[in-house]
């Protein structure tokens, strides 16, 4: 989803863009902590997370193509899964940086804006 501005600006130029099934590439976005199971406190759970910059671009995009195809009945999965995603990032980057992400991903993604956001806007504390 994070690849959906690319491909947009792809198209737009008149080019043809190759769905390839087999990755050649590994990827690791973010770090994994072990945090409680939700449901079951006592077994521990790995989490990924991801920093409140990559979280703003799935969240937005992914709102993005839920207009773009009216795929109207998904937001609201989109939002829970969204939530869900922010804890561990809530955990290790703060409130204020999810929030930060949260709000300006939605905003962006329902106004359908495509560009360039600076990470360093979505971090509250220094690392």
């Amino acid at each position: 989803m994070a690849d959906v501005e690319l491909y947009e600006r792809i198209h737009k130029l008149g080019m043809l863009t190759i769905y390839y099934t087999r990755g050649q590439l590994i990827h690791h976005p973010g770090k994994h902590i072990y945090l409680p199971h939700l449901l079951k406190p006592w077994v521990r759970r790995e989490w990924s997370i991801y920093t409140p910059w990559r979280y703003y671009m799935i969240l937005r995009n992914s709102i993005i193509l839920v207009i773009k195809y009216r795929m109207l009945k998904l937001i609201r999965d989109v939002f829970l899964f969204m939530i869900l995603l922010g804890i561990p990032l809530i955990i290790v980057y703060g409130f204020k940086s999810w929030f930060k992400a949260f709000i300006l991903g939605i905003a962006h993604g329902l106004f359908g804006k495509l560009g360039y956001l600076d990470p360093a806007l979505l971090n509250s504390r220094e690392r």
